[in-house]
């Protein structure tokens, strides 16, 4: 009986052997799958913080996407009202260059007039002037030869002297 009862034993150690290797293999079993369980829960974890972060992304970008294009709007708006103003300017600058030809034109055809009245007074003046000569000579001529006259006795001498003054005189003027 002791044989047996050892046997019982041996037989009851080793089942209760294997009940503790199953048990183990059991807990390291579940361990594995405990930890699998928790690697499995951290990447489900990351991918939805990842999901996240790229909802997130793509609700920047949408928002994002009317505020550039309402700044690209803005600065098209810009750009053309900067293009309306050079348009404008040099609209005007033409305006102004052509005021400025049309003024010299004006002023030119006035010069051209005062210039024209000068000349026409100058030679009114000469005019003048050479018939206050004339005048002047005439009445030389005339003092002179009155002068002579007194002087000389005979009419036919004054005469002769006369005409001798005159064609002095008309020489001396067409010198």
């Amino acid at each position: 009986m002791a044989e047996q009862s050892a046997a019982a034993q041996r037989r009851q150690a080793e089942l209760e052997a294997r009940a503790n290797e199953a048990a183990a293999a059991r807990l390291a079993s579940e361990q594995e799958a405990a930890l699998a369980a928790r690697v499995r829960q951290e990447a489900e974890e990351e991918a939805a913080r990842l999901a996240r972060e790229r909802e997130q992304a793509e609700a920047a970008a949408a928002q994002a996407a009317p505020e550039k294009r309402d700044a690209q709007r803005a600065l098209l708006e810009h750009a053309q009202a900067h293009a309306e103003m050079q348009r404008k300017t040099a609209a005007t600058t033409l305006q102004m260059a052509q005021a400025r030809r049309e003024l010299l034109e004006l002023e030119t055809k006035r010069l051209e007039e005062q210039a024209a009245e000068l000349s026409a007074t100058e030679d009114a003046i000469n005019e003048r002037k050479s018939d206050a000569r004339r005048r002047a000579a005439s009445e030389n001529i005339t003092r002179e030869v009155l002068g002579r006259l007194k002087q000389q006795p005979s009419a036919q001498q004054a005469a002769a002297r006369l005409a001798e003054v005159i064609m002095n005189q008309r020489r001396s003027g067409l010198e």
